[in-house]
């Protein structure tokens, strides 16, 4: 009888009469009648038949099917398998007997192989509790002993002279651990029996260590490892290194001694195994749910994801980019490639760091270890070539040899986006982001099972750099477009501006971190960009003209161009439909083909400089200006704030105002060169009178339509000078200023009035160009851009004074009382907390004289408040009053104008389908988009015996560890990528001397590195105080240095990459390899005589190339290394090769530093200096003292340091000898 405990099935208690249960009938109505729920088919049935097609003696079963199927007969099994697991063999043989009765003859016994537990332990949970359980280990087999036979029945012969019977024993079941000896004979006597070995039954056995995986040992402690016996068809199932995961019964090792009764109480445990299964070499030890998937590919939609990944490496590591970024390539890995001859080649990446001590090199790779799906870590001192290999070892009791792996061994294996209408300013135009994706550029990858489409990019986006609060142009290479389906957060500020855009999209709050949008709640602050960067670049009016103008020429000017236009000119001079005609004295080109032979001859910026004459309309116009001036940038800003009308060229609007009316016609003169017409009308029943301005001008019309059409999309063209006249006329035209309050108190605000809110959203980006804060405001009816902070709106005014008209923009008298101060002059909560009690630690109350400022300093060191711009301004100039100029750097930081505070006004989610986009930006990770910064959502081996660097010679290129000791000849995988840290052998690294030079490690090991970076502490005033700001401030607040990307996910996400990914180059890409190999490869020819040829590059460079393009692939999830990925593994192979790969003495790129030692014009300097040394000097005079070679050294052109050298090494080599008592050199 089975009694449930509240635990289950753990503690069950089996009752007497449950031997007596018909366990093989129960065993046997499992295995014939179980049916898989998927394919409805007898599973046990068919791997029955299978079974015996194959001649196997072994049929696996999962025992999460026994489960299902009967629960207490699988408790029963798991709790009690000495008693069960012989009536499920009984039962295997009995249905074999009945399906394939001739093959149940021929095998004495069938062996049931049970799999699937339903919990796999670690060694470390192993305990009493489990002895005589059937239990699931996992770990990683380390020791492997040679296949030995076990005996399970005994043929025993009864020694008695009146008997001598022989027979097997014992009858049923198999022989325990140690040999028994029956007690009596079938004849019923007692007495001595003898063993006949050869006509006993036995079985193979072998003997196997497992240890607990390195990622579950607890930091600090050894791993523990158990032995695990392999009986029958499952011996040899394993080797060293492979990750197993072991089904067998827990029991305890008996010696003899214990047997007789005597000896320690203390026994050691073993698994008697039933079943091995070997993890595939793909990283399976890493588990994926299918929520992780979700995640990882979440991840990997976004373009900037290696950005992210590069940056949640040792994120408490300041700087090393270039390093981090190494690190990642080759923690994700080339792909393995089998040729069919057999041959391999390696798709692992190996690194090695050598720096100067305490930069951090060690913890690289502490961290590296943690995340890698298969990571150790070793260091040089604790390391030899058998840790690290693997080595030949003699088992303590039975004397014989086994195999054990090393840590090489046992590492075997080892987009978030915007909605398609959100603007970006990028490359000054202010344009949707759907508009820059092209359908026929894209390139297509794969993200969350579904298509993501990249384009190249390569255009200049406005972003802000974090680290100094400064906007900047930056560019951005990539855009990213996918299908979206579900929810978009709208967010809504208090600038006026709206994003819409996915939940998981960044956007940096005033903490300096970035946050995800779906995060943000009404009242959250943000920060933006407050100065959009400047230009002084003209806009030429022959740049903007459509197509379909004309440009007439005459005079010089024909003559010139026809020279210019030569086969153009024979070819369609003459023909009707042409586009260069000549009638009369002119010749009419169109503006199209004028362009393309003016670039063609290489002339076109002199001639755009030409006053040139355009026609459209049939009309003809020659402005004076051949340049977007600021007289035309007012007429554009004050004609479109009157709602002008233009048809065929001709512009008419009404005015009432004289003085801007004759501002009109002067301004159209002197520029376009046409003059407007004039009629006086009178309006509201003659009530008012106005101004009717004709102009009949295509040109002008073309200009004010290029700049203000879609939304104002190339107004950003415009130089400084011309936007500051357009928003005059803005002003003159629709804009108002209030000024509210008594004589000693002024509250001022400046507003603009919009009828269109699409057109209306560039105003305020217009005048951040002039470091100017405004928002958007409705009144229900009309859109206005306000002004109302006083620093703005005196900037503001004072941009505009040179161009605007109405009196009212002049700037008051009394503008430097103006007082009101809006959110925008907040400086972010985590700089005013910073400021606030340095403040406080720094000076007293008293010391400022203004009890309340220093009210808001206490509230804001508590983050109760947040200080303004203002505050900060006039703390920091107390501070050098009071002679305080040291820690003043954050307060600087928070008085630049290129930021400002914006604040969330109200959060909606919004159901969406269709396209959304991303760009990546590598330089500063984010962009500028309606408004508002959103992100582009993106040891030491040295120290080892020079016989255990040569060990791993064959580990680092082949991947597999050879042993060949003690009659053991044996090849072990050790597939794994090598990140190791080296000091210099001298203390600091010398740049005057080759990497063989600095760290004592042979050149054979060294070339087998993919990238070798060299780390060398330089004091350096501004790298070193932003490096003890950032290790200040990790000990001050340890947020400050969690990664981008959960460490755990990224594990999983590395597993996932280098389980599934496996890139191809396209073409592009392995055209720019070859392109980059064979430049480097004939930069190495010399072109003087007799000059000697070095090889910059060789084909080992060129593999490692392929690999860490794959790499860069991988960190995407990209089945397709494109050349973008080629570039940067270019890149970042350049740059190692410039610092250990560079011939300082010649100044050529130079290979052999690395794989020889010596660069090439070393080894033909050695070779000289051979020549003359044996073949002239000693040659010729036997022996000569060290002062007479060094003088004859050095008329040949060899220094001293250079000759002492040579003689160390020749005397080393046994070449030359020290004759005793002497100063002299003599040949060996």
């Amino acid at each position: 009888m089975l009694k449930r405990s509240k635990g289950g099935f753990e503690n069950l208690e089996v009752d007497r009469n449950v031997i007596e249960l018909d366990l093989i009938g129960r065993f046997k109505d499992f295995l014939w009648s179980y049916k898989d729920e998927k394919t409805k088919s007898f599973k046990y049935r068919e791997r029955i038949s299978q079974m015996a097609l194959m001649n196997q003696k072994s049929l696996v079963i999962d025992f999460e099917d026994l489960t299902v199927y009967d629960m207490k007969l699988a408790s029963l099994l798991q709790q009690k398998p000495s008693e069960t697991m012989e009536a499920l063999s009984q039962a295997i043989k009995e249905i074999v007997r009945k399906e394939f009765p001739e093959y149940a003859e021929a095998i004495e016994k069938f062996y049931p192989r049970l799999r699937k537990l339903p919990k796999v332990l670690s060694i470390r949970e192993l305990n009493s509790d489990y002895i005589g359980q059937m239990i699931a280990v996992e770990g990683i087999v380390t020791r492997v002993t040679p296949i030995e036979v076990k005996l399970v029945r005994g043929r025993f012969k009864h020694l008695d002279p009146e008997c001598g019977l022989e027979f097997d024993y014992p009858e049923k079941g198999e022989m325990g651990e140690r040999i028994e000896k029956p007690s009596f004979c079938k004849c019923g006597r007692t007495g001595k029996f003898e063993l006949i070995v050869e006509k006993s039954k036995f079985i193979d056995w072998q003997k196997i260590v497992i240890q607990e995986r390195p990622e579950a040992t607890p930091p600090g402690q050894i791993p523990r490892s158990i032995e695990v016996i392999l009986t029958g068809d499952i011996v040899d199932s394993t080797r060293p290194g492979d990750r197993v995961t072991v089904t067998g019964v827990l029991k305890v090792m008996t010696t003899s001694s214990a047997l007789r009764g005597v000896g320690r109480s203390v026994f050691s445990l073993y698994i008697d195994a039933n079943h091995v299964e070997v993890q595939e070499k793909i990283l399976e030890e890493v588990e994926i749910s299918r929520e992780d998937e979700e995640k990882i590919r979440e991840l990997a939609r976004n373009p900037w994801i290696r950005e992210m990944i590069i940056a949640s490496i040792a994120p408490s590591i300041y700087g090393y980019m270039n390093i981090k970024e190494a690190i990642a390539l080759l923690l994700f890995g080339g792909v393995h490639k089998e040729l069919p001859d057999g041959a391999r080649i390696r798709g692992d990446i190996h690194v090695l760091l050598v720096g100067d001590p305490g930069t951090a090199k060690s913890q690289l790779l502490q961290y590296t270890s943690k995340i890698a799906p298969r990571g150790l870590y070793t260091s040089g001192k604790g390391s030899t070539a058998a840790g690290l290999t693997a080595t030949v070892l003699r088992d303590k009791t039975s004397g014989e040899y086994y195999l054990e792996a090393g840590a090489m061994v046992l590492a075997d294996g080892g987009v978030a986006c915007l909605h398609p209408n959100t603007r970006i300013i990028i490359d000054n135009e202010y344009i949707r982001i759907e508009e820059l994706f092209r359908e026929d550029m894209g390139i297509e990858a794969l993200s969350k099972n579904k298509v993501l489409w990249l384009n190249k990019l390569e255009k200049n986006v406005v972003s802000l750099d974090t680290n100094t609060l400064s906007s900047t142009n930056t560019v951005s290479t990539l855009i990213a477009r996918r299908w979206w389906r579900g929810k978009l957060v709208k967010l809504v500020f208090e600038s006026g501006y709206e994003l819409l855009l996915t939940p998981d999209h960044l956007l940096l709050d005033d903490n300096f971190v970035w946050k995800q949008a779906g995060e943000f709640k009404p009242g959250d602050k943000v920060i933006s960009i407050q100065r959009i960067p400047g230009h002084d670049n003209d806009v030429y009016i022959l740049d903007i003209l459509p197509d379909d103008y004309t440009i007439i020429l005459e005079n010089n000017d024909k003559e010139e161009f026809l020279e210019l236009a030569g086969e153009y000119t024979v070819k369609q001079l003459f023909s009707n439909n042409s586009d260069i005609r000549q009638i009369s004295d002119k010749l009419y080109v169109n503006a199209n083909l004028f362009r393309k032979i003016l670039l063609e001859r290489g002339v076109y910026n002199e001639w755009r400089n030409r006053r040139l004459t355009y026609s459209r309309y049939g009309l003809f116009e020659k402005p004076y200006t051949t340049t977007i001036t600021p007289e035309i940038g007012y007429l554009i800003g004050f004609l479109y704030g009157k709602n002008y009308s233009h048809e065929d060229g001709v512009i008419r609007i009404l005015l009432s105002d004289r003085d801007i009316l004759n501002r009109i016609i002067d301004h159209t003169v002197s520029t376009i060169g046409s003059q407007p017409v004039i009629y006086e009308k009178r309006i509201d029943n003659g009530s008012e009178k106005v101004f009717e301005i004709i102009i009949k001008s295509p040109l002008l019309s073309l200009i004010i339509k290029y700049f203000t059409e879609k939304g104002f999309r190339r107004v950003f063209k415009l130089p400084d000078r011309v936007l500051n006249a357009l928003v005059a006329g803005f002003l003159d035209s629709r804009g108002s200023l209030t000024i509210a309050g008594d004589t000693d108190n002024y509250d001022i605000s400046v507003k603009i009035e919009f009828e269109n809110e699409y057109d209306a959203k560039a105003i305020p980006l217009i005048l951040r160009r002039m470091d100017i804060y405004s928002r958007i405001i409705s009144d229900g009816k009309s859109i206005f851009i306000e002004v109302n902070e006083w620093s703005s709106v005196k900037k503001l005014l004072d941009n505009v004074k040179n161009y605007v008209m109405k009196t009212t923009f002049h700037i008051p008298s009394v503008i430097h009382r103006l007082n009101n101060a809006v959110n925008q002059d907040l400086v972010p909560r985590k700089l005013s907390i910073e400021i606030s009690r340095m403040v406080m630690n720094t000076v007293k109350p008293e010391d400022l004289d203004n009890r309340d400022l220093w009210k808001r300093i206490v509230e804001a060191s508590h983050g109760e408040v947040v200080l303004t711009r203002e505050d900060v301004r006039v703390l920091y100039d107390k501070l050098l009053s009071l002679g305080i100029n040291e820690k003043l750097e954050t307060m600087y930081l928070a008085m630049n104008r290129d930021y400002y505070v914006d604040t969330v006004v109200s959060v909606e989610y919004v159901d969406y389908e269709g396209y959304v986009y991303d760009l990546y930006v590598p330089r500063f990770n984010n962009f500028l988009a309606e408004g508002i910064v959103v992100h582009n959502c993106i040891d030491e081996i040295d120290k080892m015996r020079d016989e255990d660097r040569q060990a791993i010679h064959e580990a680092l290129e082949q991947q597999t560890v050879s042993i060949a000791k003690a009659g053991i000849v044996a090849r072990l995988n050790a597939r794994a990528s090598v990140l190791a840290a080296g000091n210099p052998k001298y203390g600091r690294y010398d740049l005057n001397e080759p990497i063989a030079k600095n760290i004592d490690l042979p050149p054979t090991i060294l070339s087998r590195f993919d990238l070798i970076f060299v780390i060398q502490d330089i004091p350096e005033k501004t790298r070193d105080r932003y490096l003890a700001k950032h290790v200040l401030e990790i000990h001050a607040d340890t947020d400050r240095v969690k990664p981008f990307i959960d460490p755990v996910l990224l594990k999983k996400y590395i597993s996932y990459a280098r389980r599934y990914i496996r890139p191809r180059l396209t073409d592009e890409a392995k055209k720019m390899i070859e392109e980059f190999y064979v430049k480097m490869r004939m930069a190495g020819l010399t072109s003087k005589e007799g000059g000697t040829s070095t090889v910059p590059i060789t084909p080992r460079q060129l593999e490692a190339l392929v690999r860490l393009t794959e790499a860069y692939a991988k960190m995407a999830l990209k089945q397709r290394a494109t050349a973008e990925d080629a570039e940067e593994a270019i890149r970042l192979m350049y740059y190692t090769l410039r610092r250990i790969g560079f011939d300082i003495e010649t100044g050529v790129f130079d290979i052999d530093i690395i794989e020889t030692g010596l660069p090439r014009s070393k080894m033909q300097k050695i070779k000289e200096f051979n020549k003359f040394l044996f073949e002239e000097i000693l040659k010729k005079y036997g022996r000569i003292s060290k002062k007479d070679l060094f003088r004859l050294a050095e008329e040949r052109g060899f220094d001293k340091e250079f000759v002492e050298e040579m003689l160390e090494k020749l005397h080393k080599e046994g070449l030359i000898i020290y004759p005793p008592g002497t100063d002299h050199v003599a040949k060996a």
